[in-house]
């Protein structure tokens, strides 16, 4: 039996879903109105970890800014996106609100390994994103 074709949801159904008590140990994205698990792997975190070193190490000599991991999320143009690690100036957001699980502001270097293979649609299209 094939699965079911998923629905599309509104932004404000994905924050609420994201907020739910058992989903607080979990990483999601709303992508084309869809939830995304961001699912990881050993490879990837490690490769995002060598390139968050590096980061981190320039940062020390030049503190222009601040770096996260995977568990903060951004909002971009409506949608919701973890990457793996991102860096946001202190010119765009001289301090991070820890208050929110979606940082409101964009990133200036967003750091996306691949971490599945899985082509993405968007709700209503016929041809898929990445």
């Amino acid at each position: 039996m094939a699965a079911p074709e998923r629905v599309c949801i509104t932004l404000q159904e994905f924050e609420r879903f994201a907020h739910l008590p058992e989903n607080a140990d979990r990483i999601f994205e709303y992508i084309g109105g869809k939830i995304l698990e961001v699912p990881s792997n050993p490879l990837s975190s490690k490769i995002a970890m060598l390139i968050v070193g590096a980061l981190l190490n320039f940062l020390k000599h030049h503190d222009i800014g601040h770096v996260t991991g995977e568990a903060c999320g951004y909002q971009v143009f409506g949608e919701r996106y973890a990457p793996d690690a991102a860096f946001i100036s202190y010119a765009r957001q001289p301090q991070l609100p820890y208050d929110q699980p979606y940082n409101p502001n964009p990133l200036n270097w967003p750091l996306r390994l691949f971490r599945h293979r899985i082509q993405k649609r968007r709700c209503g299209s016929k041809s898929p994103t990445i």
